[in-house]
């Protein structure tokens, strides 16, 4: 190494510089491709931040899987907010991809005008929104599609579903790695799957009925059907009314086998004006069936919780009132009131409800009942007579706490016993008990589109943009009685505005002052007016032009508008320079200043090193 000593130390500096650079180079190209599986999420929300949920999906992935994310440049341009939510859905399936070891392949197209690309868009139903020429057309769309050649497309990639990003791209990945469903058996007295109007109009389905379909087969159970068809996975129960016996008794065989049921009883179900399905009139077998298990739902009564009610706008006798309606419930996640520690509850945030009905424990069922969902201590019972018609004055006068906890949903687990066989022997195949696998929830208008959606209507395209985490619980309560996981964590995140508090601050100071000049300016210039009316007064009367004194005053008042315009033009160019210089040096922090601290980090090292040889 004596050809070291023969180089001075000014050359040595520079070699070490470049040799520096080098390392810092190289250490990139190869940290991003060895640890581009890992990533820091400093986002509040962490919208770059995979679940658990997510990762397993990808995990399972057996086949490949393509997603071709068709995005127009010139979009992005025309309209930033585009842009910015289109470079995270690109990063995201980058990262999806990174994760699938090659199972996931992601491509990403630019149709152009007249392409081959824009015809495969057009054949593939994607939505193009013009960009205000005759010819040019904005997509963001996601194509997927399996070896199999089955599809799922998201026409448009709309920005009011930008905070459930994660759960549509691995929903996506989810269905299209399990292309054969389990079938959810749908038996109510409800119209979720729509009907003709009284005008001769289509009622559409509910919307939940759509999100259920996105995962399961759904299979709906006539209420006089015999038995529970064999095709049927999964028992879904939502306010039934009146069942036949057989049906009964085979729902019952079909709990007791150990198969999944999901029951909604609900009291007083107000998607029906005559509430025919409610528990009171036609829901005596049901109820006996579920009190079977051990919930015993009350049948004549609605929780009351004002800590946790909703506020609506009432129409008084007088006038319209804003009023807590506090039999319509609404429930957030630091409310306390959910099983944090069951499946379930997975990235449920609110939760709402309306004239919910509260669960008992019926010992001698012999089961093991969990209450899953409770209320807070300050409620009360409401007859279901008196929802007839609404008065949420009348509930709030009448109300007086019973200082206790009401349940509103529950797990029932252990060995259940048969009600429903006729007489002391069972038929061949017939269980007389079993292990069952129920979640009551005492409710049902839950599920109906006000309560937790809005249908929006983009690029003509229907998009349910959640309010409430409604259909997020029905997923995750099918996901958890199946025995699956895949879509426990698959929920949505916020995304929200996240303004520059400081250029925000600079600017509202500057206003501040802007708009005391603006005052003085304002009472200078009513002040001025009012001199100058006068003269043109005293003018009129004297039937003489302005004398030398007036024509002085003018000028003088004149001159000093010009100053106090000259001052507001002076504060406003205060304001830009301001934010200007701090736009500048944010964006020198992050091209430079992170890259220069970790070459400084390292020189220190290096001479600390140095001098600890030497």
């Amino acid at each position: 190494m004596s050809w070291l000593s023969k180089i001075s130390k000014t050359k040595l500096s520079w070699l070490g510089l470049i040799f520096a650079a080098i390392t810092l180079f190289s250490v990139n190209i190869i940290g991003w491709e060895s640890l581009k599986l890992y990533r820091l999420d400093v986002t509040e929300n962490k919208l770059f931040t995979l679940t658990d949920s997510t990762r397993k999906v990808i995990a399972d992935v057996s086949d490949p899987i393509t997603l071709k994310f068709y995005y127009s440049d010139a979009l992005g341009k025309r309209a930033p907010a585009y842009g910015l939510y289109a470079s995270r859905i690109q990063a995201m399936l980058q990262y999806y991809s990174s994760l699938s070891n090659g199972k996931i392949i992601f491509q990403k197209i630019s149709p152009q005008a007249f392409s081959d690309e824009e015809d495969r868009a057009v054949a593939a139903g994607l939505t193009a929104i013009p960009l205000g020429t005759t010819q040019e057309k904005g997509y963001m769309a996601l194509v997927g599609a399996n070896s199999t050649d089955d599809e799922e497309v998201i026409p448009f990639m709309t920005l009011d579903r930008a905070a459930f990003l994660e759960y549509d791209l691995t929903s996506m990945i989810y269905k299209l790695s399990r292309p054969a469903r389990k079938t959810v058996g749908l038996i109510t007295g409800l119209d979720m799957n729509g009907r003709m109007g009284a005008n001769g109009r289509p009622i559409p389905p509910w919307l939940i009925i759509a999100q259920i379909e996105e995962f399961y087969n759904v299979k709906t159970i006539p209420r006089d059907a015999k038995n529970v068809p064999d095709s049927v996975d999964i028992l879904m129960m939502v306010s039934p009314g009146k069942m036949s016996d057989e049906l009964v008794a085979s729902v019952e065989q079909f709990a007791l086998a150990g198969k999944p049921v999901l029951a909604f009883a609900d009291p007083f179900t107000e998607t029906r004006p005559n509430n025919t399905t409610g528990l009171k009139k036609d829901g005596a077998n049901y109820l006996k069936l579920l009190s079977g298990w051990g919930a015993d739902v009350v049948a004549d009564k609605v929780v009351a919780d004002p800590l946790n009610s909703r506020r609506i706008q009432y129409k008084s006798t007088t006038q319209p009132i804003v009023v807590n309606y506090i039999v319509w419930l609404s429930y957030l996640k630091k409310a306390g009131v959910f099983d944090r520690k069951d499946a379930v509850f997975s990235q449920i945030e609110r939760l709402v409800m309306a004239t919910a009905g509260t669960i008992k424990y019926n010992k001698s069922a012999g089961t093991k009942f969990s209450a899953l969902m409770r209320t807070s201590k300050q409620t009360a019972l409401f007859s279901t007579d008196m929802m007839v018609p609404p008065n949420p004055i009348k509930l709030i006068n009448n109300f007086t706490s019973d200082d206790t906890f009401k349940v509103l949903a529950a797990r029932l687990t252990g060995t259940a016993q048969a009600g429903f066989i006729k007489g002391n022997q069972s038929k061949p195949g017939q269980k007389t008990q079993g292990d069952i696998n129920v979640i009551v929830i005492a409710d049902s208008d839950m599920l109906f589109d006000s309560f937790w959606a809005q249908a929006r209507n983009v690029g003509g395209r229907a998009v349910v943009v959640p309010i409430a985490n409604n259909k997020d619980l029905v997923l995750n309560a099918l996901e958890n009685l199946s025995g699956g996981t895949g879509l426990s964590g698959l929920r949505g995140r916020g995304v929200e505005n996240r303004p520059f508090t400081l250029v925000k601050a600079i600017r509202q100071k500057a206003e501040t002052k802007f708009r005391k000049r603006e005052q003085i300016l304002n009472d200078k210039l009513k002040q001025a007016q009012k001199e100058l009316a006068d003269i043109s007064t005293r003018a009129s009367k004297d039937q003489a032009i302005l004398s030398d004194e007036d024509r002085q005053s003018f000028l003088k008042i004149r001159n000093e508008v010009v100053a106090l315009r000259r001052d507001l033009r002076g504060v406003q160019r205060s304001l830009n320079k301001d934010i200007e210089q701090l736009e500048f040096w944010v964006q020198l922090i992050n091209t430079a200043g992170i890259p220069l601290f970790i070459l400084f980090g390292w020189l220190v090292w290096a001479l600390f090193r140095r001098r600890r040889v030497v």
